[in-house]
């Protein structure tokens, strides 16, 4: 008797090791995933940090009442004045334009959230191959090193910009947003260009 409660006792042992074990093997599962989500997580920018940043590009960026000045806005003929124009202009309004595309992305991310939770998926694909994998992947027999690993990020984000529109979204935000500085470049005034309408001044003799 003893012995069968020995053994039904070893038996049971062993059984609730083995329960006890795969239970510790599917619970593995979650701390990482839940590591990956505290790595995705500390990569994000705090609310604080974007504050400061946006604080930073709008105190360099020209005063708003001189980019937007319209009685400073005339378009040159001239192709080679009008291409230095335009350099001078981008390089002078530089962060107002910055500005200007960060307001719209904020707008457009706004009313997509799709974008938000995409870039999110993104942003754990790298982390998880680049940094908490980092050493080559086995995968049936074969080892995915750091290209193998870029080209999945690059064909994986192409795949998550597809299906949230996220992709479209941005490229038409981009491409609106160099017409319209280009427009604005190729009709401001440059700071190096003499105003003859303001500059001359009558003198009394």
């Amino acid at each position: 008797m003893s012995e069968f409660q020995d053994g039904g006792y070893a038996a049971n042992g062993s059984v609730s090791k083995e329960v006890m074990g795969s239970g510790s093997e599917e619970s593995g599962v979650v701390p990482t995933a839940a590591g990956t989500l505290a790595m995705v997580t500390n990569y994000l920018p705090s609310s604080e940090s974007l504050k400061e940043k946006f604080g930073e590009i709008w105190s360099r960026s020209r005063p708003w009442n001189e980019f937007a000045n319209t009685s400073q806005m005339k378009l040159n003929t001239n192709p080679t004045e009008l291409k230095d124009r335009m350099i001078e202009n981008f390089q002078y309004f530089f962060y107002n334009y910055l500005v200007v595309l960060i307001v719209l992305s904020i707008l457009t991310i706004l009313t997509s959230p799709l974008s938000i939770l995409g870039g999110f998926f993104i942003l754990a694909a790298y982390v998880y191959l680049f940094i908490m994998n980092a050493e080559p992947i086995p995968v049936a027999g074969y080892e995915i090193d750091n290209k193998g690993k870029m080209v999945l990020v690059v064909l994986f984000s192409l795949i998550v910009l597809w299906i949230t529109g996220a992709g479209a979204t941005f490229t038409g935000l981009l491409f609106t947003m160099g017409i319209v500085s280009s427009i604005h470049a190729a009709l401001r005034k440059s700071s190096n260009e003499v105003d003859f309408d303001t500059a001359y001044e009558p003198v009394n003799i």
